[in-house]
């Protein structure tokens, strides 16, 4: 942020020094006008595209915000909308009982194909539940499909058995 405002202060004072050549120009003689016209044009051409720059560069910088701030918004959503869906996974009971989805963590959507059961998610297969904890930002690598099966249900927030 102190980058793009010291950027804006920099566009400001080509601008101010565009100003002051001209009024500097209206106190020549009228013979030395055209040539310091001409030089002051040119000049003033310079600077114009050098705020030109400037300001290019501050529209993609502020783009790139943007898209660094919806995509975090997307996953702050996405954390609040499954500690909700964890905290009602919580309350319930059996291996058949319905679970709550998760979200994934980018898109803030349902994570497709999740398990509806706990049951279901004990018999994933290994390429399933990495794809889950992808969606969710986990890396699970290094532990056994079993223990992989047991963190998701366990992410997923039930107890229920």
């Amino acid at each position: 942020m102190n980058n793009q405002l010291s950027s804006i202060s920099e566009v400001a004072l080509h601008l101010e020094a565009a100003t002051a050549q001209l009024r500097l120009l209206s106190t020549f003689p009228e013979a030395q006008r055209e040539d310091e016209v001409k030089k002051a044009v040119d000049d003033i051409k310079n600077r114009v595209s050098v705020v030109e720059e400037k300001i290019e560069k501050l529209s993609s910088e502020i783009q790139l915000l943007r898209e660094t701030m919806e995509n975090r918004m997307k996953a702050l959503e996405a954390a609040a909308y499954n500690d909700k869906m964890r905290l009602s996974n919580k309350y319930r009971k059996g291996p058949h009982a319905e679970l709550r989805s998760l979200h994934h963590y980018k898109t803030n959507e349902t994570i497709p194909s999740f398990p509806e059961t706990a049951t279901d998610i004990r018999s994933l297969d290994e390429e399933h539940v990495e794809r889950i904890a992808l969606a969710l930002g986990w890396n699970i690598s290094g532990a056994t499909l079993c223990g992989k099966r047991e963190l998701i249900l366990a992410m997923t927030g039930f107890v229920g058995f």
